[in-house]
């Protein structure tokens, strides 16, 4: 008994031990200064959680455009030329699809989240429909997803901090609830939501959060391995609930962390930005932040550098990183500001949606 005592006490040493902690103006190794390679803007973006229908994958980037009766996923390299392109059908039937909230890809393999009939579709790279699965309804409201082989996991908003599905049945194989579970949305309620994602180096989980400054770090089934927590260096307004005058909740304020990314050595968070809102014309609003990438040691949790880039400074809007070479870090930016021109004052802008697709060098490795 008092061996099993003491090994629960140097397990939650060896815990909180583990709980980095790290100041925005203190990284180990200094700021680093990022050069911009390539930029372009994809036009007919889907006009719904466009980012989550992008992403980098084998040094290709792809994006998901409404094309009438079809989707397309497209494929470019890193200036923005096509290289493939794949079309899934609208509808109801077998391979179709309805409203696609999330795509990723793993093992040459396409995953679709189609939130409008709860399903995720399976597609190999060309396109072919390989399966579908059925989701059971009583998983909560997903928010984010990614996925390995057999299950997907998912940040949810109201019930659940972390789902994992099994594919096969379309059920929670495991959950971590909210310490509260909120079934509606209350003025000024903060959003619980953030973004999961799946390290296929060190088959860990990591879990962000636009409100908060740490990272969680789990294994595959959903126990709490470790943390790194993050100071910034000054406060922000919380990404909140606002109630409009038609009954409808809107969310605004700063996101701190809106995406993550690694490699073999190290994290990547850029800071995420934040949305303000014209409530007389109800516009949408960027909120102006500096730019900034945060880079941590993948084993340890140390904070080792901070990116900036001289021409980007700032960002009015939201910042997602896409995901990251030896040479390259791959950022999609929705700016509300003059992106397109700090970038390259000879180029017209091309798109009303004010996206870009932004290309750096890796500091850390130049």
């Amino acid at each position: 008994m008092l061996k099993k005592f003491i090994a629960l006490i140097l397990i939650s040493l060896l815990f909180f031990s583990c709980s980095k902690k790290n100041s925005e103006d203190n990284p180990q190794k200094g700021i680093k200064q990022s050069k911009v390679k390539y930029s372009f803007e994809p036009t007919g973006l889907v006009s719904v959680y466009s980012e989550e229908n992008s992403g980098f994958y084998k040094n290709q980037i792809y994006y998901l455009q409404y094309k009438g009766d079809t989707f397309g996923l497209k494929f470019t390299d890193y200036k923005g030329n096509i290289k493939k392109e794949i079309e899934f059908t609208r509808g109801n039937g077998p391979g179709q699809l309805k409203f696609i909230r999330s795509i990723k890809i793993n093992n040459n393999r396409i995953y679709i989240y189609d939130s409008g009939v709860n399903t995720i579709n399976i597609y190999d790279m060309n396109g072919n429909f390989i399966e579908e699965y059925q989701i059971n309804d009583t998983i909560g409201s997903p928010w984010f997803i990614d996925v390995d082989d057999k299950y997907a996991y998912y940040t949810g908003l109201r019930k659940y901090r972390l789902g994992k599905i099994d594919f096969k049945t379309g059920s929670l194989n495991n959950s971590v609830k909210y310490a509260e579970i909120d079934m509606e949305f209350n003025e000024n309620d903060m959003i619980k939501a953030g973004v999961i994602k799946v390290n296929d180096n060190n088959n860990m989980l990591y879990d962000i959060r636009y409100n908060s400054s740490e990272i969680k770090i789990y294994n595959k089934d959903l126990k709490l391995i470790d943390q790194i927590k993050f100071n910034f260096k000054k406060a922000y307004e919380p990404y909140h609930v606002i109630k409009l005058p038609d009954g409808d909740s809107w969310f605004m304020g700063d996101m701190k962390f809106t995406s993550i990314s690694f490699d073999k050595n190290y994290i990547y968070l850029p800071f995420g930005g934040g949305y303000g809102l014209n409530r007389k014309e109800l516009l949408w609003k960027g909120k102006t932040h500096p730019f900034r990438i945060f880079v941590f040691d993948i084993n340890t949790g140390k904070y080792l550098y901070k990116i900036e880039n001289k021409k980007i400074k700032k960002i009015t809007g939201t910042v997602f990183i896409h995901g990251v070479t030896n040479q390259n870090i791959i950022l999609y930016v929705e700016e509300s500001g003059s992106l397109v021109k700090r970038l390259d004052p000879n180029r017209e802008k091309r798109s009303i949606q004010n996206i870009s697709i932004v290309v750096l060098n890796n500091p850390p490795y130049n």
